[in-house]
């Protein structure tokens, strides 16, 4: 998963397309390779048989839990700690100084 500070729709348009294209990039760039007469035996036949692996559904699919699970314990335990959430500290970065904070303690003020 990727780790954005900002979602937007066409972000997350482009981001779903990335991944959607691989799939099926590695099925038909063996075809395209055949039909233009230019043949790489070691493109032929590689997407039919990782597809059809189970191992590689698996591993697929534990790579993403453990993503989605480590971005989400680390949520958890930044809300148990009381901190608004993973990326507070880089939000209280980028805050702009308010009045009732001046004179700032950060020298960016």
């Amino acid at each position: 998963m990727v780790v954005a500070r900002y979602w937007t729709a066409i972000f997350a348009v482009l981001c779903a397309l990335s991944y959607l294209l691989v799939f099926p990039f590695v099925l038909v760039f063996p075809a395209i390779e055949q039909a233009i007469g230019v043949w790489d035996a070691a493109h032929y036949g590689v997407g039919v048989n990782l597809f059809s692996s189970a191992y590689f559904w698996v591993a697929i699919i534990t790579v993403y839990l453990m993503v989605f699970g480590l971005r989400c314990a680390a949520a958890l335990g930044a809300t148990w700690m009381g901190r608004r959430g993973v990326d507070a500290g880089a939000e209280a970065a980028r805050a702009p100084c308010e009045p009732s904070r001046w004179p700032c303690e950060t020298a960016r003020c």
